[in-house]
């Protein structure tokens, strides 16, 4: 069981501040073949095993679910999905970030969990998201450190209506953590930028890495009360990378900062 603190998860927060907002409805998307580009070149890793896979990756339900929940429904976590519906990847990296599209924004009164468990069912990290509001786009949410040599199972669950709390729209995927192996670290240590360490990543079928490494930079401040200021090549090679994972719609779509209640994490 790993000992996760609040403290250690809020700091992670604090790490994607700030970036800016707009809309767009998605769909659901299997990983498609597409020619590489000059920009990036993203390598699908090959399927995992059948014993690992969560068909259920998206829980809408919501029959009984009140219309403030409706904002909510297309919500897309960017994740590329194997044929089976899973969505799956690897990582290198022991911290990594899930980067949810809301279409509509979140709102300071909408209730998020994060629970992640060693697959397939051994539980290690729970913990309410605080309270944050955003613009529409693509809101960074980051995952606990993760050791390697191990797979896990992520789940993000939204409470939107407060009298259906058993009813949470959920979200859930699968990282399988990996070290690189010696000469592939080597080769790593050797890309100084970020746009160099998010292609390497990517041809190495490390789609958390990748999307990580580049959607950071991309929502960090070059200094405190001064607003990211993504250049055209990240903006360009994240365009590229979303859509050679299957997010075509999502693409053009902008990073934006969670602003959270306290002024702070």
């Amino acid at each position: 069981m790993l000992s996760l603190r609040f403290s250690v998860f809020c700091s992670c927060l604090l790490m994607l501040l700030p970036s800016v907002g707009t809309s767009g409805a998605a769909e659901r998307k299997t990983i498609p073949h597409r020619r590489p580009t000059k920009l990036i070149r993203w390598t699908p890793p090959p399927p995992p095993p059948p014993t690992i896979n969560d068909p259920g990756g998206r829980e809408q339900g919501g029959g009984s679910r009140g219309p403030e929940c409706k904002p909510y429904e297309k919500l897309q976590v960017l994740v590329p999905e194997t044929p089976n519906g899973t969505r799956w990847g690897l990582a290198s990296r022991d911290r990594n970030t899930l980067w949810l599209y809301a279409p509509q924004g979140i709102k300071p009164n909408i209730a998020l969990e994060l629970v992640v468990n060693e697959w397939p069912r051994k539980r290690i990290f729970k913990q309410q998201i605080p309270p944050f509001q955003s613009a529409p786009g693509v809101v960074g949410i980051p995952l606990p450190s993760l050791p390697s040599g191990k797979t896990y199972q992520w789940r993000l669950s939204l409470f939107c209506d407060r009298q259906a709390l058993d009813l949470p729209i959920s979200h859930s995927g699968i990282i399988q953590r990996i070290s690189l192996q010696p000469k592939l670290a080597k080769a790593l240590q050797t890309k100084t930028q970020v746009i160099e360490q998010s292609r390497f990543y990517a041809q190495q079928g490390l789609w958390y890495d990748s999307t990580t490494s580049l959607g950071t930079a991309m929502t960090t401040s070059p200094s405190p009360g001064v607003a990211p200021q993504p250049q055209p090549p990240e903006t360009l090679i994240w365009a590229e990378l979303l859509q050679q994972g299957g997010f075509d719609t999502i693409a053009p779509q902008p990073l934006v900062v969670p602003q959270f209640s306290s002024g702070k994490p």
